[in-house]
């Protein structure tokens, strides 16, 4: 298990999610093509020029073999 990531800002989700692309492997047509999502919102996302919805996040990261979790930071 890996320790818990907070974002604070659309770019760190997307070198996040960037950093788990390259390690899977994939580019970003590929992960287009698993997900749906538009290669041109893939590139503006890990370039932190857009923001993003919480379930899109799920979705690439799912398609990228992560797991996520709903809990935020704990009082």
């Amino acid at each position: 298990m890996s320790d818990p990531v907070t974002f604070t800002t659309a770019a760190q989700v997307g070198r996040w999610l960037r950093g788990l692309r390259v390690q899977a492997g994939l580019t970003q047509d590929q992960l287009s093509e698993r997900t749906g999502v538009s290669q041109r919102y893939i590139s503006e996302l890990e370039r932190g020029k857009t923001d993003v919805t919480l379930s899109r996040v799920f979705l690439l990261a799912s398609a990228l073999g992560a797991t996520l979790s709903g809990r935020g930071p704990q009082a």
